[in-house]
This record gives structure tokens, C-alpha cells and sequence, in this order.
């Protein structure tokens, strides 16, 4: 029996779909999710994160296809798809963005005020990932409300591993105070 081949990046790229019209939503899920796989910092939230947009990339192609198959009247189908596609490819560059500064910030840090000026940024990542979950919610009407017990699993997680990473700077490192 062979053992099954995982891999983070394809099941987050796994979205069907080919329309013209979600072709950037899709290139730009595939290249955040490479960013997602590289980094260190608020991985479970960016992977949720990036779950969430599959599942509202997923919608909007049903939405497109009940449009272009169906030969009853599909107008309001077609201005919930057109109205969510705008929105989200905005999102999406904003989260590359996000995520591209967090991919190049190592955790390999020589005085405290690196430590600090890393988790100010950790921070920042973290207050605006709070707030998307629900502007995300918005874009698809009827699309299932976001869980809440599993965003603050995957909060606690990621607070977790950014404090184990501090510390394991602490431990590697004679730290120093960069202002003496």
C-alpha cells in the first residue's frame, strides 16, 4: 500500500473553476499560498485564511456557471458574481502584500528592539487578519457564516508559535540592547 502524498500547497490551491472572469482570483490564491507554505509567522490564520477565499472563489464560479447554463432569468446570480469579483481581487493584492512583508521577516534577531519592531508587525498582521473573516463574509450572500471557536484555536496557535520563536531567539542569541 503506498502512503498518501500531502501537500499544504495544493490542497490550498484546490479550487475548480476556469472562468475568465475569477482567472486573477485563482493566480492570486496560488501565489499567496506559496507565501503561506514559506512562512513563520500567523501561518493557521493566513491558512484559513486563504481556505475561506477558495470557498468564495468556489461560490462565485457556481454562481457564474447557474448564469451561463441556465436559460431562466440568472440577473440577480450574475450581479452577486460581478458585484463579490472587484472586492476580492482587492483583497487578495492586499493579503500578497501582507503576506509577502511577513515571508521576508526572519526570526533570527540580534538586539531587543529587533524583537519588538518583529512583534509590532506580528502584531499589525494580526489585528487586520482578525477584522477579514468577516469583510470576507460580506461578498457572497448565503455562504456560510465563518466559525468562531476555530478562529480563536488558530489565534491561540499562531500566538503560541511566535512566543516559541521568541524564545528560541532568547536561547540562541546573547541579545543585546541596541541603544547602549
Amino acid at each position: 500500500m503506498s502512503a498518501t502524498k500531502f501537500s499544504l500547497f495544493d490542497d490550498l490551491t484546490n479550487v475548480s473553476g476556469n472562468y475568465g472572469a475569477t482567472a486573477l482570483i485563482k493566480y492570486l490564491v496560488q501565489i499567496i499560498s506559496h507565501d503561506v507554505c514559506a512562512i513563520n509567522r500567523n501561518t493557521m490564520s493566513y491558512y484559513r485564511l486563504v481556505h475561506r477565499v477558495g470557498e468564495i472563489y468556489k461560490a462565485i464560479n457556481a454562481l457564474i456557471s447557474e448564469v451561463e447554463t441556465d436559460d431562466t432569468d440568472q440577473w440577480d446570480n450574475y450581479i452577486k458574481y460581478t458585484d463579490a469579483i472587484d472586492p476580492l481581487e482587492g483583497f487578495l493584492f492586499d493579503i500578497a502584500i501582507q503576506v509577502a512583508t511577513e515571508s521576508t521577516l526572519t526570526s533570527d534577531k540580534d538586539s531587543v528592539k529587533e524583537c519588538v519592531d518583529a512583534v509590532k508587525v506580528w502584531f499589525a498582521a494580526r489585528n487586520k487578519l482578525q477584522s477579514l473573516p468577516a469583510d470576507l463574509q460580506s461578498l457572497v450572500p448565503g455562504l456560510p457564516a465563518d466559525d468562531k471557536e476555530t478562529a480563536i484555536r488558530v489565534q491561540k496557535h499562531d500566538d503560541s508559535n511566535l512566543l516559541l520563536s521568541i524564545c528560541s531567539d532568547i536561547k540562541k542569541h546573547d541579545l543585546h540592547d541596541s541603544t547602549t
